[in-house]
């Protein structure tokens, strides 16, 4: 076993906050890049966050992010039903961590709102630390926190897994999370965050895709010889000069081994 193996996560904490050095591999990385971050922005391990949106100001976040939140409702509703009598709460936040709804059981739902985890409270890094809602939104990428994993100490009674959404144009929408008690989640609530994710996404792409133009082209540009066709291409490379960079050499060996491709519009 090895140095950073055998630690514990206290004295970790302690090491980092005094500035000593820590083992190689005493943290995950996406934690240990998440305390440095919120540590460069000054934020003490004992601060509390800020305070709570007001419901008129809560209520206009809601709105500007209802399309989304619209068509995630079935999938969140499924997830909702999947982890029921886990003693786990299903967060949803905005893309600047902003919680707009929570869902899940009653009595943790007591407990996260006396952490302030609950609607109209924001949970970015920079108002609370290491957690799963802000720090998937920073790496842009899913995470899980357990614990003392947390940069706040009021945050260690939690263990959190978050999965930040996509918008059909790679934007980023907000963030779907998991919460419970230190060490309630694993693997499995992390595969169903990721499934729900992609389920979401998924929808909201064929959404978008039904305002759109699909314009088909053969591969063979002999069958594209007339007048038409070469103003169309024309055309289409002009476009591509003004607004689309040059296709990576991995896009350029997909089309020449399809037989056909197609090109979107929206």
């Amino acid at each position: 076993m090895t140095q950073a193996a055998r630690l514990p996560l206290d004295e970790i904490r302690r090491r980092f906050f005094s500035d000593q050095p820590l083992p190689g591999q005493a943290l995950p990385p996406s934690i240990l890049h998440s305390w440095q971050r919120c540590r460069s922005l000054g934020l003490p391990a004992s601060g509390r966050g800020g305070d709570r949106l007001d419901d008129g100001a809560l209520r206009e976040r809601r709105e500007a992010n209802a399309l989304w939140l619209e068509a995630a409702r079935p999938v969140l509703a499924g997830l909702g039903e999947l982890i029921a009598g886990q003693d786990l709460a299903l967060v949803v936040a905005d893309s600047r961590g902003l919680i707009l709804d929570e869902s899940g059981d009653i009595a943790f739902l007591d407990k996260a709102a006396r952490l302030a985890l609950t609607p109209g409270m924001d949970w970015s890094e920079a108002a609370r630390g290491t957690n799963a809602i802000g720090t998937a939104l920073a790496a842009a990428d899913s995470v899980l926190v357990r614990g003392a994993q947390h940069y706040l100490e009021r945050n260690r009674a939690l263990s959190c897994a978050a999965s930040p959404l996509l918008g059909p144009q790679g934007q980023l929408l907000g963030v779907l999370d998991l919460s419970g008690a230190s060490r309630k989640l694993g693997d499995f609530q992390m595969r169903a965050l990721r499934a729900a994710r992609g389920q979401i996404e998924a929808k909201l792409l064929e959404e978008a895709a039904g305002s759109g133009w699909r314009l088909n082209l053969h591969h063979d540009l002999r069958l594209l010889d007339s007048p038409a066709a070469c103003q169309l291409f024309r055309s289409l490379r002009q476009l591509r000069r003004r607004t689309i960079p040059a296709p990576s050499p991995s896009v350029n060996r997909f089309f020449e081994k399809n037989e056909s491709f197609s090109i979107k519009f929206t």
